[in-house]
């Protein structure tokens, strides 16, 4: 599984519900703990790994570690987070089924399975000996531009055509 997207939800009700008795100094602790899990996993069991994610020197996080050891379970020599793990499920599933989407609707778009734009040149290509109106059926594209990039075709470049359909 690759890295999720940039950006990470933040649901600020929950987070200050479970938050509520930490110091300034643990709560910022925290917030960097968990931004490094959504970018980088579940973090190791490891003093000196925990204190450097965090920005802390080894005794200070060592003074803090049960306060925020108590917002993960570790397990199997790692810090898990259960809330984390479930945002960074629904941001693949959501990628994924947003991917299949586009996918899908490029293909009835443009009659072609291809995630390029080889297809939209090739279209502009055999639009050279077609009509205006066969232009329409093959594409959702309106006529008269399809019709004004074949008309330029004769005298331009295959990635100018592609720019214009």
């Amino acid at each position: 599984m690759s890295k999720p997207s940039i950006w990470m939800p933040l649901y600020i009700a929950d987070y200050l519900a479970d938050t509520g008795r930490l110091t300034t100094e643990q709560h910022g602790a925290y917030l960097l703990l968990i931004m490094d899990y959504w970018r980088n996993g579940p973090p190791p069991d490891n003093d000196l790994i925990l204190a450097n994610i965090t920005r802390l020197n080894l005794e200070t996080w060592k003074e803090h570690r049960s306060s925020i050891a108590k917002l993960f379970a570790i397990k199997d020599d790692e810090w898990r987070h259960k809330r984390i793990d479930f945002e960074i499920r629904t941001a693949f599933e959501n990628s994924s089924k947003f991917s299949e989407r586009a996918k899908t609707a490029a293909s009835k778009r443009w009659g072609k399975t291809n995630d390029d734009a080889t297809s939209m040149l090739e279209a502009c290509n055999k639009q050279s000996s077609s009509s205006p109106q066969a232009v329409l059926e093959q594409s959702s594209i309106d006529a008269t531009s399809m019709q004004q990039a074949c008309n330029k075709q004769s005298s331009s470049s295959p990635q100018a055509v592609l720019k214009q359909c």
